[in-house]
């Protein structure tokens, strides 16, 4: 837990961070995150996910973005 908003923030910047410098590790890629709707926890959630680096692929375009060697870039 953090203190509030802003702390998680602040920890989120670090991650994020991270993931630009060193990728994820090859155990965790793809890594892929659906989000459905439109309320409160979809929105909260989609809050968070903009802050760290992500690339937004339509579900009907997933398994070719995935065959894809070119979107590989952060695997490590």
């Amino acid at each position: 837990m953090y203190e509030d908003f802003s702390a998680m923030c602040e920890a989120l910047t670090k991650v994020s961070k991270n993931i630009k410098t060193a990728g994820l590790p090859k155990a965790l890629t793809p890594l892929v995150i659906g989000v459905s709707g439109t309320g409160r926890c979809a929105s909260g959630s989609m809050e968070v996910l903009e802050q760290l680096p992500h690339v937004k692929v339509p579900p009907s375009q997933l398994r070719e973005w995935l065959a894809d060697p070119a979107n590989k870039t952060n695997n490590k």
